[in-house]
This record gives structure tokens, sequence and C-alpha cells, in this order.
């Protein structure tokens, strides 16, 4: 079993953008990129400013929202920003 879920198997009472956002403080994080979003229920606690989400289907309205958000695939959204 990989690390990482041992990890959050551990911690199941802590939620994971407490974690994200208490390990983005620590290191004085002033960008976040979540690929995955979905629903946006973690994308949507991280208190980091300058937030980007990547998800070719979002399941809420994300276009009435202020930060960067780019309905496409992982694959695509990387080969742009590579080229």
């Amino acid at each position: 079993m990989p690390i990482f879920y041992c990890f959050w198997g551990k911690l199941n009472n802590i939620k994971r953008y407490e974690i994200i956002n208490s390990l983005a403080k620590i290191n004085q994080a002033d960008t976040y990129l979540e690929v995955g979003v979905k629903g946006g229920h973690t994308f949507s606690k991280i208190t980091i400013t300058n937030k980007t989400a990547v998800d070719p289907i979002f399941r809420f309205n994300f276009k009435s929202m202020d930060k960067r958000f780019h309905q496409t695939t992982s694959d695509e959204f990387f080969l742009e920003a590579v080229s």
C-alpha cells in the first residue's frame, strides 16, 4: 500500500484541506494547483489566494468564482503549459 494512503488512513479525523492549509502556511505557499477538482469540496476550502483548478467536468458553477479554472484534461493542461 502506498504511504500516501497509510498517511490518510491514520489521520481520518483530519480533513484534507486542513492538512493542505497547514502545509501551505508552514511553507509560505502562495500558489495552489488542484487537478481533479470534481465538486470543489477541498478546493473551495483552501486559503491560498492564487488557486488554479483543472478538471474536464466541474460539478459546480465555477464560472461565478474568482479563481483560475481550466475545464480540460490534465494531459491537455500540462501539454499547453509546457508548449
